[in-house]
């Protein structure tokens, strides 16, 4: 990720600035609006050079990213977490497929990773970035009512299918 506060090739932006205070500190964009829109962050990302240069990006591009620095007892240049948007597939004229990743800094650890990630197909992804199906996951699910598929109770079914199974078995 960048370092707190830097951001290249925009130095034109009055709000790319650091703010300090003692109390409660934050950045509000206000939408005063007689219609349903509402206040909007935008990240944009050319492979241009110049200004206004509108030069296709590529598979795999960052588009942009949000990132949770604190001080760490030495500086404030390390990051606790992020939230990351990046090309996913082959982009054409009015055609942007995107993918959005989660990630976090485990205890003990300098960097992040990938905890998460929705892809441009609707798949999301927890704890696996390679996913086969609408909802992939690696690792144990807990839960503490009943999971349904289908409108079915799998854990009524797994419970069924135990009790048959002892009944063959005799």
């Amino acid at each position: 990720p960048p370092p707190p506060f830097f951001f290249p090739h925009h130095a034109a932006i009055p709000d790319a600035q650091e703010s300090r205070g003692l109390g409660d500190v934050y950045k509000r964009q206000i939408a005063n609006r007689s219609n349903s829109g509402g206040g909007n962050i935008a990240f944009t990302k050319t492979r241009g050079t110049s200004q206004g240069d509108a030069t296709v990006v590529q598979d795999g591009d960052n588009l942009g990213g949000i990132y949770w620095y604190a001080a760490d007892g030495t500086d404030t240049n390390s990051y606790g977490a992020e939230i990351n948007a990046y090309v996913d597939g082959t982009p054409g004229s009015n055609d942007m497929p995107g993918r959005i990743t989660f990630s976090t800094t485990a205890d003990g650890a300098a960097s992040s990773t990938e905890r998460m990630r929705l892809d441009s197909t609707g798949r999301f992804g927890i704890g696996d970035s390679s996913r086969s199906y609408m909802l992939d996951v690696s690792g144990v699910i807990n839960s503490q009512n009943d999971v349904k598929i289908n409108g079915t109770s799998v854990l009524t079914q797994a419970s069924n299918d135990a009790v048959a199974m002892a009944i063959a078995l005799g």
